[in-house]
């Protein structure tokens, strides 16, 4: 009898390598997120200045078309970018300075406002009988535990030769003569204070210096850098490869410019506005709120804390904290849904739940600068994603274009039984396109799918009656839809 050879079914062949490509890109991952972590004091820098790069190549090509040298250029910009910057850390140090030689003469306002706001809240009765048990807890916990031993040595005397003395009081007068102890710390030497300084003014300047001196090199070898990206992942296809290079990083500097313009004028507009309202140290809140209107969503909010709270020590009432508050809310409401879309169009590219991950997680991984750089870094990951096809996930996952075609979608929803959500897509589509057209391109091509399934025989029986079932269900749902007519 003649034996054959039998491979494993494709199937499991299939399960299986599914589950080995699973555990490798998950084992790649617990690797890229260990290496983020433990190498951040290096690559933090490099990602900071990969960005500062992007906002400097803009006014770089611009010096270079009116002819003046590269190099030249580069220290041009660099210099002044660098000088803004460390303008702006020097005016945050001098206002957090004041600012603070004046928060003792705040104490008084913001005790009363405390008590007030104490004396309110006492009136509740629900509130005060819930503060009446947290002190009997409270009490309870701090009682000492009087074992029955305890007891007796502190009530029975002790017979000691001819006289009995109770060990209790030999205990109180032992307590009523502590011993004095007298710690005495030596003067700070010369190099005492200097190795002080040293511990906290220099690793923040070694790390200006490190962005300092990629930005400087990464400028240099802008064109270099590109070439050897292009030959990473452009293949064979060159022509391709430096289009879509070229656009994604012309994209991304003038997005990365415009944040950083809108972003500076939003915390002007709110150092002005602080000001005129007589508002204690608005350069810093401006500069506060320039920062964090980086992190997306609640940045603004954020920042307002501060500038709310100084708000209510200075004024004995509430105008002025409302009026902070009110300031801060319009300016985040005109910025985001006014002064944005005009400037960058129709949007970042990025899905919202995208940023709110990508923040968390970055925050998660280093700290409040990975917070603050959080969104321009998904950004710049999802157009990579976009025009680079070895980095095409990035897209799938972060950006804002549906994953599934229409025709796909269609058949999605039809394989599952979902009648609804798919009339629901179709009445989107159908506000630009006729019926026909849908039918003609969706609906048919998402049956293209099935049919194709149906051939090499993924799909089972029951399958089969669901998708149709589904798709005389959508149909008919079609067939009682009418468009909308606002003018007829």
């Amino acid at each position: 009898i003649a034996m054959t050879s039998r491979s494993p079914l494709p199937a499991v062949q299939s399960a299986a390598d599914s589950r080995a490509s699973v555990l490798q890109g998950l084992l790649i991952a617990v690797i890229v997120i260990g290496a983020l972590y433990f190498a951040q004091e290096v690559l933090l820098p490099l990602v900071v200045a990969i960005l500062l790069s992007f906002v400097l190549t803009p006014p770089l090509l611009v010096l270079q078309r009116i002819k003046v040298p590269r190099v030249l250029a580069v220290a041009v910009v660099v210099a002044i970018a660098f000088s803004i910057l460390g303008g702006l850390g020097w005016l945050i140090s001098h206002e957090a300075t004041k600012l603070a030689g004046n928060l003792p003469s705040y104490r008084e306002t913001l005790s009363q406002k405390i008590e007030l706001l104490r004396e309110t809240t006492a009136e509740s009765q629900v509130l005060k009988k819930a503060g009446d048990v947290l002190a009997d807890l409270e009490t309870q916990l701090e009682r000492p535990a009087a074992g029955p031993a305890a007891s007796q040595l502190g009530e029975g005397p002790v017979g000691i030769g001819e006289g009995q003395v109770s060990l209790g009081d030999a205990q109180v007068g032992k307590e009523q003569k502590p011993i004095p102890v007298e710690i005495r710390v030596p003067a700070p030497t010369g190099l005492d204070l200097y190795r002080s300084i040293a511990g906290t003014v220099l690793p923040p300047l070694v790390t200006a210096g490190i962005i300092f001196l990629f930005v400087v090199f990464i400028l240099l070898e802008r064109e270099d850098l590109r070439d050897r990206l292009i030959r990473l992942f452009g293949g064979s296809d060159l022509r391709r490869a430096t289009s879509t290079m070229s656009e994604a990083a012309t994209r991304l500097s003038h997005y990365f410019l415009r944040q950083v313009l809108v972003n500076a004028a939003y915390g002007t507009l709110i150092g002005i506005a602080l000001w005129a309202i007589g508002m204690p140290s608005p350069i810093a809140w401006g500069i506060l709120a320039m920062v964090m209107r980086f992190v997306p969503y609640v940045g603004s909010y954020i920042a307002a804390a501060l500038p709310v709270l100084i708000a209510a020590a200075i004024d004995p009432g509430w105008t002025l904290v409302l009026m902070v508050l009110a300031l801060f809310v319009v300016g985040e409401f005109t910025m985001g849904q006014v002064v944005e879309p005009l400037i960058y169009g129709r949007g970042t590219g990025v899905t919202p739940l995208a940023v709110i991950v990508s923040a968390v997680f970055w925050a998660w991984l280093w700290g409040p600068l990975g917070l603050i750089i959080a969104t321009p870094m998904t950004v710049c990951l999802a157009v990579l994603g976009r025009h680079v096809e070895g980095l095409r996930f990035f897209d799938v996952l972060l950006g804002d274009r549906p994953a599934l075609s229409p025709a796909q979608s269609f058949y999605r929803h039809a394989l599952i039984g979902d009648a609804s959500n798919a009339t629901y897509q179709a009445e989107l589509a159908l506000k630009d396109r006729s019926l026909l057209s849908y039918l003609d391109e969706v609906a048919l091509g998402g049956l293209g799918y099935a049919e194709r399934d149906l051939a090499r025989g993924a799909l089972d029986p029951e399958q089969t009656d669901r998708i149709g079932q589904t798709v005389t269900e959508i149909l008919e749902n079609l067939d009682e839809y009418e468009p909308k007519r606002w003018f007829s």
